[in-house]
């Protein structure tokens, strides 16, 4: 496991291939680091078991946009950050060649386009990178304390879907609350 200053600077300096898991974090901790422009958390869940979380968004630097730091409540203890470094668009395969095999491939989901085996889960590290293997991209990356490929998709992972399709038009017997 990283230490939490540690931790804290291999994500601000893209390190990721020195990643060993995220260590006990509070979301205090990390919002003295990266004060967040708005400390307002937004409600969602994690897993397949829909683990109910919180994320609030800081900027890191390194990162093209500001990172997702998931909360649990009532302890504040933060179980993921997630977010597309500033190096996303550049080809992963030297990063993934320093991390090795990953514990699993899992198909995910660049808004409605599936992308097969494109989720690289490193769960014993605590990593995923989120890729296009059709041209080697790096799109996105997550971190989370070290576990199993099972754990990490019952309780960690993102539902990447965008949901689309035709809804009924207001008033109509087809609405639903």
């Amino acid at each position: 496991m990283t230490e939490p200053t540690d931790a804290l600077e291999l994500l601000a300096t893209g390190r990721f291939d020195e990643w060993w898991g995220l260590p006990p974090l509070s979301l205090r901790a990390v919002t003295a680091r990266f004060p967040p422009s708005d400390l307002s958390p937004v409600v969602g869940s994690l897993g397949s078991d829909l683990v109910p979380a919180r994320y609030v968004t800081v900027p890191v630097p390194g990162f093209g946009s500001e990172v997702r730091v998931w909360f649990t409540e009532p302890d504040d203890l933060v179980v993921r950050i997630d977010g597309t470094p500033a190096g996303a668009g550049l080809a992963q395969e030297p990063l993934v060649r320093r991390l090795g095999e990953p514990d699993a491939r899992l198909d995910t989901y660049l808004n409605v386009l599936r992308v097969e085996k494109g989720e690289l889960v490193y769960a014993r590290r605590g990593l995923t990178l989120l890729t296009n293997p059709a041209n080697q991209l790096l799109l996105g990356t997550a971190f989370y304390a070290g576990t199993t490929p099972e754990v990490y998709e019952r309780r960690l992972r993102l539902d990447l879907r965008l949901r689309t399709g035709a809804r009924p038009a207001p008033g109509t017997e087809e609405e639903r609350p």
